[in-house]
């Protein structure tokens, strides 16, 4: 696939139909997610399956995109910096 091939896919709606997929689906894997949603690009249904797996992964490290309700995730870093004892 080549870049100028995806001026034609609209990438936010992507994003939004991978968000949909995972509220539906919360215990559902990136595999599971890109065979039911890679059909709905039957020009390029593999090379889609790639950036809709990043759209997941994307959305798993930041939960306040998923589901605007949840707080944001807590980094762990700063957590073990801030913890009572930490040498950090």
């Amino acid at each position: 696939m080549r870049y100028r091939d995806l001026d034609r896919i609209d990438l936010d709606a992507t994003k939004e139909k991978v968000r949909q997929w995972m509220l539906a689906h919360p215990a559902g894997t990136p595999d599971q997610m890109a065979a039911d949603l890679k059909g709905d690009y039957p020009k390029f249904p593999e090379h889609m399956a790639i950036v809709l797996r990043g759209f997941m992964a994307s959305l798993q490290d930041n939960p306040g995109e998923l589901d605007p309700g949840q707080p944001p995730r807590a980094d762990p870093v700063t957590l073990r910096a801030a913890a009572p004892g930490s040498r950090d």
